[in-house]
C-alpha cells in the first residue's frame, strides 16, 4: 500500500539562493521508498546524513516493519525517479 494516499509529494528542498537543491535539506526527513520486490512495496525510513564525497544520502529503514534487522542504504535524490520515493515531514532524530 502506498503511504497515506492523502499525502502530497513534498517539493524538493531549495537552497537559500533558490537555484539548486540543498542536499542537506533532506537530512532529518521521513521518506517512503518504493521497492517493487517487497510486500508491501512502500518501505518507511528516514534520512539521517548526507555524504558530500559520494553525493549520497543515508536512509535508515524501520526494523518494526517486518524485517528482523535495521536496513540502511545510500540513496541519490538527484538521480532517483521521483516515483520511487515520497518525502514526509521532518522527524526528531
Amino acid at each position: 500500500m502506498r503511504p497515506n494516499a492523502t499525502r502530497q509529494r513534498a517539493p524538493k528542498p531549495q537552497s537559500s539562493r533558490g537555484q539548486r537543491n540543498d542536499p542537506y535539506g533532506y537530512v532529518g526527513r521521513r521518506v517512503w521508498r518504493h521497492w517493487s520486490s517487497e510486500n508491501p512495496p512502500w518501505v518507511e525510513g528516514f534520512v539521517y546524513e548526507y555524504e558530500p564525497e559520494t553525493g549520497l544520502h543515508s536512509i535508515l529503514y524501520d526494523p518494526n516493519q517486518g524485517e528482523a534487522e535495521t536496513l540502511e542504504e545510500g540513496f541519490s535524490f538527484v538521480s532517483a525517479d521521483p516515483q520511487d520515493y515520497v518525502l514526509g515531514d521532518y522527524v526528531d532524530i
